[in-house]
């Protein structure tokens, strides 16, 4: 199974991308991440197998709290 990182998850472009890849691999773990605690796309039914509240990339700890989601959670694709 290959994991997949959709950033921004609460615009209408990483929804849409994440309603494709869901669609078209099933078998796919998608995990998404936005600053907003009220993103779109973590309400959205089935769309995500998990979420996160991400720093904002211009904030000092942004780059050490992505490197440390994408091997705590094995991401293949981001």
């Amino acid at each position: 199974m290959k994991t997949i990182l959709i950033t921004g998850i609460g615009g209408l472009t990483p929804c849409s991308i994440a309603k494709t890849i869901r669609k078209n691999h099933s078998d796919y773990k998608l995990i998404g991440c936005d600053i907003e605690k009220k993103a779109m796309g973590f309400f959205m039914k089935n769309l995500l197998d998990e979420y996160y509240i991400s720093p904002r990339c211009t904030s000092p700890d942004y780059f050490s709290w992505m490197e440390k989601l994408v091997f705590e959670k094995n991401i293949d694709y981001a």
